[in-house]
């Protein structure tokens, strides 16, 4: 990123816009704007995820009774990575053993804070604790989150 550069993320309750600042990224807006410095995420690439349980990782499962069954699994979920990749589609996967049932949000904000960093440097540490169970959160009100 350089200096002033704008970045927005589009996600399924809404989406974020931030800037590149003195080597941080912060809230920039809570709306986007398209130019030729700030394209809507859809323009640059997508996010999809996942959720792999048991049977993604461990044979025999209730699943897959056949070698060949889990086998064709694995080469699914390595094709899905590859076609991801191809299509500039920013995938995470959720492991069964971050939150089992998916019943956990810190621990599943806390994974998708780590994959963004480390997929592509991406901080998105200062975003507040979502909170699955508070319909009153807002899915991120971010009018009051600004900087």
């Amino acid at each position: 990123f350089e200096e002033g550069d704008k970045i927005s993320i589009d996600l399924s309750f809404g989406y974020l816009e931030l800037i590149y600042n003195n080597n941080k990224i912060n809230l920039y807006q809570s709306q986007l704007h398209k130019n030729k410095y700030s394209l809507s995420i859809k323009d640059i690439f997508k996010i999809a995820y996942e959720f792999n349980g048991r049977q993604h990782y461990e044979f025999p499962n209730a699943f897959h009774k056949k070698i060949k069954e889990f086998l064709e699994q694995v080469i699914n979920d390595l094709l899905k990575k590859k076609l991801s990749i191809e299509n500039n589609i920013f995938l995470i996967i959720f492991p069964y053993w971050i939150s089992l049932k998916m019943d956990n949000p810190q621990k599943i904000q806390g994974y998708i804070t780590k994959t963004f960093y480390s997929k592509i440097g991406l901080d998105l540490s200062f975003l507040p604790q979502y909170d699955h169970n508070n319909p009153d959160f807002g899915q991120y009100r971010l009018d009051h989150f600004k900087s």
